[in-house]
């Protein structure tokens, strides 16, 4: 009887440890998979946060339940103050949004993917582009279960674009006008070959060489004219000569208040004092005005631009810093303005 009964306990026990052990078993795996859902889910919000791009998850009513910092600045608004309202109710998203997908009141399948560009202002002021691709994620009934946004910011690269079109644009027009004034200048040529033989036929008291010398000065104007369109549409041989660089930027004053337009005031700070260098005068301009061009176009809504000269001696501690420069007497040309530049 005490055998049996020892039995039966031994039994009981035994069941008890194994019972004991299972559900030990399976808490074990069950904090194990907790800890990897939580990890995975940690991993993922990490990635998420720290995306470049604008992200923002919607369920399948439209609801917003999740987006990260780069949507945060879009949408305008905190967290707390944007999960689980429809996105109808944040113009930023619906406007672009509404206008691709057709039908903001009911969402399908049929709708997505679709890839728009919409533009908001951010809290300087300053205009952005985002180009958005919006795709829906089917649940096991034939309807959306998540609808994810991703939008990348565009605003450099279009501005890129329309300053590279510009600049086709400046391209053609310097290629046209290298044309014609090359053409022009044959005419000059003639008509300067003509005055000088008048001039030297015409006794110094005579009085008609007083209009010929006007007609010779004027030739003269018109071939530097000339010039300086040959040296913008780059048809002209270089040829170094000594100068002062700022009787040449003085000389361009009249064009380049022409390029650089009403919005944009031009300011000259030339030393007085400058060193006379060797240069070709439509290198000189060619380059100033590509310059002025480029601050012009950095300043669409006006500005100022500054054309700047000083005499700059390099020595040895600059050399060092700049093996390919000899030291010696330089003359610094700088063109600077006053827009915002590149973000």
């Amino acid at each position: 009887m005490f055998s049996a009964s020892l039995e039966v306990w031994w039994a009981i026990i035994v069941g008890t440890s194994i019972s004991l052990a299972l559900i030990v078993g399976f808490l074990v795996v069950l904090l194990t998979s907790n800890r990897r859902l939580r990890e995975e889910r940690d991993f993922s919000s990490s990635i998420l946060e720290a995306a470049p791009a604008l992200m923002i998850v919607m369920d399948g009513e439209g609801k917003i339940v999740r987006f990260n910092r780069a949507g945060e600045r879009v949408i305008g608004r905190r967290p707390e103050e944007v999960l689980g309202r429809p996105f109808r109710d944040f113009p930023r998203i619906a406007q672009g949004l509404c206008k691709a997908i057709g039908n903001c009141n009911r969402l399908s399948l049929d709708q997505f993917p679709v890839e728009f560009e919409s533009t908001w202002k951010d809290e300087d002021g300053n205009e952005r582009s985002i180009n958005w691709v919006y795709s829906a994620l089917p649940d096991s009934t034939g309807g959306i279960r998540w609808i994810i946004g991703t939008g990348v910011d565009i605003t450099e690269n279009k501005r890129l674009q329309q300053r590279l079109y510009g600049a086709q644009k400046m391209e053609a027009i310097g290629r046209l006008a290298g044309g014609v004034a090359h053409d022009f200048n044959n005419l000059l040529t003639t008509i300067m070959g003509y005055t000088y033989t008048l001039l030297t036929s015409l006794p110094e008291d005579d009085p008609r060489r007083h209009d010929v010398l006007e007609i010779d000065k004027a030739a003269n104007r018109a071939a530097n004219i000339t010039r300086q369109l040959l040296a913008y549409g780059r048809k002209q041989i270089v040829e170094p000569k000594i100068l002062n660089l700022n009787d040449v930027i003085r000389g361009m004053d009249s064009m380049l208040q022409r390029l650089v337009g009403e919005a944009v005031e031009l300011r000259y700070d030339l030393a007085e004092d400058l060193h006379l260098t060797r240069l070709d005068p439509s290198v000189v301009e060619r380059t100033v005005i590509n310059l002025v061009l480029n601050a012009r176009d950095a300043m669409p809504d006006g500005g100022t631009v500054t054309i700047r000269t000083r005499n700059a001696d390099l020595g040895a501690d600059y050399v060092r810093r700049h093996p390919q420069v000899r030291p010696g007497r330089y003359v610094m040309l700088a063109i600077e303005d006053t827009g915002l530049g590149m973000d």
